[in-house]
């Protein structure tokens, strides 16, 4: 009887960790509350093109398609996204550039401090070098210094780089982002835009793709 007990015991741990962590992966992927983005229906930008950021885009300007990201430095799924966001960007370089913006969210510690870091890394000229760190050096974010990896991406002054981090200015455009993001209706990350439409998470970029390989 003890051990049928125990057995059973078990598998209800089993069961409730399982449940867990489906809901901890839900919660990350679609981010803080529902919403048809969260449901997986595509919602209509009045004004996308107004979301484009130059100071923060990869890729040729001038490029037929350009995609507005809404990315937050800790999310494991933005990261697994850059991968093929690289991958497109090699097999359509004169059709695809992207621009990206910030949307980090309440789950990650570090999220705001890394997207400020960002910003005052891109002050310097550094904003694809200091991004492409963040995501290739992604578990080590709020565990190394600010200027350790600001120096690994190439800033070259640290003095002005660590009294950006601690100013306002970049803290307000995080945040700024956030705001634009929420206005659309983003609700986690990563999520796009493109073509007039808002798209969260891998379904995004399948949608994405798609587009991409049509003659």
């Amino acid at each position: 009887m003890n051990r049928w007990l125990a057995t059973a015991f078990t598998s209800v741990v089993v069961i409730c960790a399982v449940a867990v962590t489906v809901l901890v992966v839900r919660r990350e992927l679609l981010g803080p509350r529902g919403g048809a983005n969260a449901s997986g229906v595509p919602i209509a930008v009045t004004d996308p093109v107004a979301l484009v950021d130059p100071s923060r885009q990869l890729g040729h300007s001038d490029a037929s398609t350009t995609v507005v990201e809404f990315i937050d430095y800790q999310c494991p799924f933005c990261r697994v996204v850059e991968q093929r966001i690289r991958q497109l960007m090699e097999s359509y370089p004169d059709r695809f550039s992207i621009s990206y913006r910030h949307f980090p969210l309440p789950s990650h510690a570090h999220a705001v401090d890394a997207a400020v870091a960002v910003e005052c890394a891109a002050g310097q000229g550094r904003f694809k070098a200091f991004h492409d760190t963040l995501f290739a050096d992604q578990a080590s974010i709020g565990k190394r210094p600010w200027t350790e990896l600001a120096l690994a991406a190439g800033v070259s002054d640290t003095t002005t780089f660590s009294a950006c981090v601690q100013s306002a200015p970049p803290l307000r455009r995080v945040f700024a982002d956030k705001t634009l993001g929420e206005s659309i209706g983003v609700v986690g990350t990563p999520a796009f835009v493109f073509n007039g439409w808002l798209y969260g998470g891998l379904p995004g970029l399948d949608s994405l793709e798609a587009v991409l390989a049509r003659p």
